[in-house]
């Protein structure tokens, strides 16, 4: 995410937050950091009286920058993890031991930092005897994830850092959907909703721009965007400040595959 000749970069798809707080000027974050989601994970666990929690996270630089996260949240909690376990690498289906040692945790919160792989290891936890509440990063909340654990009896419970694309009382969502189906689509996503909001920021910025817009009246465009309402959602920008969002929320899945928050 370097600054590479002051171009604006919105939207980058990661919540790592060493990255999010690399000081780049020209990079504009629309998606919340890991630290506030981990948080928003153990405080739900905390909230509900379950302090033994533990992560399985890859060991990538994906997952690293969840762990760091994980280790943060828990001290806020005056918490320690009750164990830990890595799968290779975010790409890798090699699930089974994470699952084994993870299932001889006696946890009662397991927070899974997966992104593709996490419903192979959800299943291969759950048949090794693990019984630990499940709760999963927003990257693990992809479309095709959500069909698969829908099947299960003990589906995850996840973070988002937009609303379900069904919570039709945000009108961001309302007008989302609108937008979708005018466009010939009717497969609403986590994912499709996100770039949705990237792409509202960009526009907002440009329209902030004025009339001769380039890279130094876009950044200041985005800028000027301290309190941007979607429907919901608040983007709050500024000089010096390029975290514009720190929504969370918890999400279960019903049967069918539909988020209900």
């Amino acid at each position: 995410m370097k600054n590479v000749k002051g171009l604006p970069v919105i939207g980058p798809n990661t919540g790592a937050t060493s990255l999010h707080k690399s000081g780049a000027n020209n990079v504009f974050w629309v998606r919340t950091n890991y630290d506030f989601e981990v948080e928003r994970l153990v405080r739900f666990a905390d909230t509900l009286g379950l302090k033994r929690i533990a992560l399985a996270y890859p060991d990538d630089p994906f997952g690293q920058a969840v762990l760091v996260s994980f280790r943060g949240a828990l001290a806020n909690h005056g918490l320690m993890p009750v164990g830990i376990a890595s799968t290779p690498n975010t790409a890798s289906l090699e699930v089974e031991p994470a699952a084994r040692q993870l299932a001889g945790m006696q946890a009662q919160v397991l927070i899974m930092s997966l992104a593709g792989t996490m419903p192979a290891l959800h299943k291969a936890y759950r048949a090794a005897g693990g019984a630990a509440v499940c709760l999963g990063l927003s990257v693990s909340g992809s479309a095709s994830n959500i069909l698969q654990l829908a099947q299960s009896q003990s589906k995850p419970i996840f973070s988002v850092i937009v609303p379900a694309p069904n919570a039709q009382r945000f009108a961001l969502v309302r007008r989302y959907q609108r937008d979708m189906l005018a466009s010939g689509f009717d497969s609403m996503s986590l994912l499709s909703l996100e770039g949705y909001v990237d792409a509202a920021v960009l526009v907002e910025g440009l329209r902030n721009a004025g009339p001769k817009v380039d890279r130094e009246s876009l950044i200041a465009g985005l800028e000027s965007l301290s309190d941007f309402d979607l429907g919901g959602v608040r983007m709050r920008f500024g000089k010096g400040r390029r975290e514009g969002n720190t929504y969370t929320d918890i999400v279960t899945v019903d049967a069918n595959g539909k988020l209900k928050s």
